[in-house]
């Protein structure tokens, strides 16, 4: 007659390898379907003239057709992405963001939804907005 010894962790064992392997196999998948979240936010400036509201976002190296500006409820939302305007082998200091970007703007009072214009002009995207 021959006895296997039982081993209770060994279950145990087999069960979290097959937890962690479901887990993973989750995850890969989730990440292939989920796009990457921006990487960075834009330095803004919001102020008010007597007229407009006016929104001021920080955006060198970005060109137009890169940038999306939408008007939704009380918020102004600006996206887009930065392309890295060189080739680098090696970082030896950098400061600068590149890649996706999304700046949320909530208003500090109503507006005209028609009026919103646009320009990206010497790195700086200006929104401007008229009062209600």
């Amino acid at each position: 007659m021959n006895l296997d010894r039982w081993e209770p962790w060994d279950e145990f064992l087999e069960l979290k390898r097959e937890i962690d392997r479901l887990f993973t196999s989750f995850f890969r998948r989730l990440a292939d379907e989920v796009p990457a979240a921006p990487s960075f936010s834009p330095p803004t400036d919001v102020y008010e003239t007597e007229d407009e509201l006016v929104i001021r976002v920080a955006l060198p190296d970005v060109i137009g057709e890169d940038v999306d500006v939408c008007l939704d409820g009380d918020r102004v939302i600006v996206r887009g992405e930065r392309d890295m305007p060189f080739d680098a082998v090696a970082y030896h200091h950098r400061e600068w963001d590149y890649g996706r970007f999304r700046r949320v703007i909530t208003l500090p009072f109503h507006v005209e939804p028609d009026s919103l214009r646009a320009k990206l002009e010497d790195g700086t995207l200006e929104i401007r907005l008229a009062k209600r």
